[in-house]
């Protein structure tokens, strides 16, 4: 038995000895995230000016849907709205990732906006009314680009006691700064209030104007490119939609030109990018912390763009992810991603189910397999995922 033990020591020595001495290079390690390809692949993808026309005269038209799955889903959804109404105002969520400390969810009143905007047309009429209170204070939010909620004020969402010292390491942490915003405000109009628009478009013009003029430079190693150029492409949409329904059509034209151009942008970064997991920036500890950013900030609309113009490429990306990480969808699932972390973080759930919805258009049912449970009271990106599922369910419908 002695000298077993002494070969597999002998052994292990000379395994170590021999990484010490090899000069290749492991990829992933302990920390999974910058794998894939970054060359380009074949020629540039151009996008003409009538793709850019289509999607802004086009959105999803979230309606009931009849079937014995979509009334349970529907019921789900309804409960969920409630429970984040009865608790109303509501603290981030803060998430204790591991060694990248904590990271909070939930600080822009835009994911609270777009989140009961899409929930609204599956609502009961009493919970809609509460709905069109909460959302006639939280639009307001939306002219100020730094608005954020605190994660010191407000209901815990944590479904448990979070220490003080905690909270105060989690204080001015957020998501990058994109026009995602405009987006969320164009959705209050279409979906809840379209009364308000004119309101609303006064509030938010001006970022609208800063989104069509402002220069923008893309950086595909940066870790929240992508993510910011999604914000980008959805808050043009929205500007350019508020625009022309308050008749100021030079406006619509140019959120429109310029919506074209970074359609290009990520078009080419889609199919030409494979690297799907990133560093994560905003964590308190920073190291090791990743996310899937291509696919944060997505829409409907941008998805079905790289649908239509990269299919193979984007249909390859989403598949990818699903391979590499199949049990991806548990809420407070064993750490995938990242480095030496106990969890995922929430949003990699969210971003691998709207890319599942958004651009693969998977079915209702299989998208209903991957719901799982929501982290916390009032899971705005759970909501999300149920009104995307009951969407879903009803055929992906547009106007």
């Amino acid at each position: 038995m002695g000298g077993r033990r002494a070969s597999a020591r002998t052994f292990a020595l000379l395994l170590c000895l021999a990484a010490l001495c090899c000069s290749a290079r492991v990829s992933g390690q302990n920390v999974v995230s910058g794998l894939g390809r970054t060359e380009p692949v074949g020629p540039p993808v151009a996008v003409a000016d009538e793709v850019a026309q289509r999607l802004v005269a086009h959105w999803p038209a979230f309606a009931p849907v009849g079937s014995e799955l979509g009334r349970e889903l529907a019921q789900r959804l309804e409960g969920e709205a409630r429970a984040l109404l009865d608790a109303w105002p509501l603290a981030p969520l803060v998430v204790e990732l591991g060694i990248s400390g904590e990271w909070a969810a939930f600080t822009r009143p835009e994911d609270t906006v777009l989140t009961l905007s899409w929930a609204y047309p599956y609502l009961q009429e009493t919970t809609r009314k509460r709905v069109r209170a909460l959302l006639a204070e939280q639009v307001k939010l939306l002219a100020d680009a730094s608005a954020r909620y605190r994660v010191d004020q407000g209901s815990r969402r944590e479904p448990y006691r979070l220490p003080g010292y905690v909270i105060a390491r989690s204080k001015g942490r957020s998501d990058p700064q994109s026009p995602y915003a405009l987006y969320c405000a164009w959705a209050y109009t279409c979906y809840v209030e379209p009364g308000a628009r004119a309101e609303v478009w006064r509030a938010v013009r001006p970022r609208a104007e800063r989104a069509c003029e402002a220069s923008f430079s893309f950086d595909p190693k940066q870790p929240d490119a992508a993510q910011v150029l999604n914000g980008y492409i959805a808050g043009l949409l929205g500007a350019a939609r508020l625009a022309r329904a308050c008749g100021e059509e030079s406006m619509a034209r140019a959120a429109t030109a310029r919506l074209r151009e970074l359609l290009q942008l990520r078009a080419n970064f889609e199919k030409d990018n494979t690297v799907l997991v990133v560093s994560m920036r905003g964590a308190v500890g920073g190291a090791h912390a990743a996310k899937v950013s291509r696919y944060l900030d997505l829409v409907p609309e941008l998805g079905l763009a790289l649908r239509d113009l990269v299919p193979q490429a984007a249909e390859e990306n989403v598949r990818t992810l699903e391979r590499r990480f199949p049990v991806w969808y548990f809420a407070w699932g064993e750490r995938l991603i990242g480095g030496e972390n106990y969890i995922n973080p929430p949003h990699f759930a969210r971003a691998v189910f709207c890319a599942q919805a958004m651009v693969s258009r998977r079915s209702g049912e299989e998208l209903a397999r991957r719901l799982d449970v929501p982290w916390c009271v009032g899971d705005l990106w759970h909501m999300q995922k149920l009104a995307l599922t009951l969407w879903a369910l009803g055929g992906y419908r547009w106007t």
